[in-house]
């Protein structure tokens, strides 16, 4: 079998960039769990400890973002894209957890 050396060289730079993706991935995934579900109807907030948006039934899916002491930012699945804030109390990680 002939082998083309760039072909072969790109391989090998394309694995490696994998590689260090996924060991970024990794570090950031066990800081957080990256996906957190609503416990009860609880409201979300524009801002840790700012204005309250609305109001959110049990059991949406957000995902976890950032984190602020007891504040919890993400997005919520099927939402409009923008970042909201709500109090890790109302919510729980994947299995019943803490999020």
């Amino acid at each position: 079998m002939i082998f083309d050396r760039r072909r072969v060289a790109r391989a090998a730079t394309a694995l490696a960039l994998a590689a260090t993706a996924t060991v970024a991935t990794a570090s950031t995934a066990s800081a957080h769990p990256l996906t957190c579900f609503v416990n009860k109807t609880a409201p979300y907030y524009d801002s840790a400890g700012g204005t309250i948006i609305a109001w959110i039934g049990a059991g949406q899916g957000m995902d976890l973002e950032s984190s602020s002491g007891i504040w919890r930012g993400g997005r919520f699945w099927g939402g409009d894209g923008r970042k909201i804030w709500m109090q890790a109390q109302n919510l729980n990680g994947p299995g019943g957890g803490p999020c």
